[in-house]
């Protein structure tokens, strides 16, 4: 998927809002930076074949660990990704592997 064809399909990831006004509002607002986060998250994804955690993620791409997490679970509920596994971090905590899937 290019990158034009995937910022062109606004339904497929959505900012979260838990229904109230103002949740409504800033969603609306966060839109284009989710899906441009997305992208990020994914590309980085599908350069990584052995896949990688959130914190790894965080780290290469400068984005906050906060932001990671929610589009890795956005990538994975659209189907761009999965978890397979998990890895030690250097501090020994298991952490979640992803990787972008291909099909």
């Amino acid at each position: 998927m290019t990158q034009a064809s995937f910022l062109d399909e606004p339904t497929t990831f959505v900012a979260r809002h838990n229904s109230t006004e103002t949740s409504r509002l800033g969603a609306q607002a966060a839109q284009p930076a989710v899906a441009a986060q997305c992208l990020v998250v994914l590309n980085y994804l599908r350069s990584r074949a052995d896949g990688a955690t959130n914190a790894e993620i965080s780290q290469a791409t400068g984005l906050p660990l906060h932001a990671v997490c929610g589009r890795r679970n956005e990538l994975v509920r659209t189907g761009y990704a999965e978890v397979r596994g998990r890895r030690k971090s250097r501090a020994g905590v298991l952490n979640d592997v992803v990787h972008a899937r291909t099909t």
